[in-house]
């Protein structure tokens, strides 16, 4: 079964997610668990929603993240067309 770029990018990128987010759990049961008088709060549950931060994050939801993946489609592309040619294919 041959897999493509993109299952593979999707794989890795949900591995890295799970290895940070496991990560992050362990680091804050570790620090709630001593007197550091701060009371840790995982990434995922924490919500931004004051009047400087709300419009900066929804700008940044409809015009930089779009932004960077049309990026990295493009990268994407290049990246296949060196592996191919460097694994002899030259189409």
């Amino acid at each position: 079964m041959k897999t493509s770029t993109t299952q593979t990018l999707f794989f890795f990128y949900g591995c890295l997610f799970l290895f940070s987010a496991c990560q992050q759990k362990a680091t804050v049961e570790a620090v709630a668990n001593t007197d550091y008088g701060l009371t840790p709060v995982p990434f995922n549950e924490v919500r931004l929603e004051d009047e400087f931060w709300q419009p900066r994050l929804k700008t940044q939801m409809e015009t930089l993240v779009p932004f960077a993946f049309e990026k990295t489609f493009e990268a994407k592309e290049a990246l296949k067309l060196a592996g191919d040619y460097l694994s002899g294919h030259f189409d």
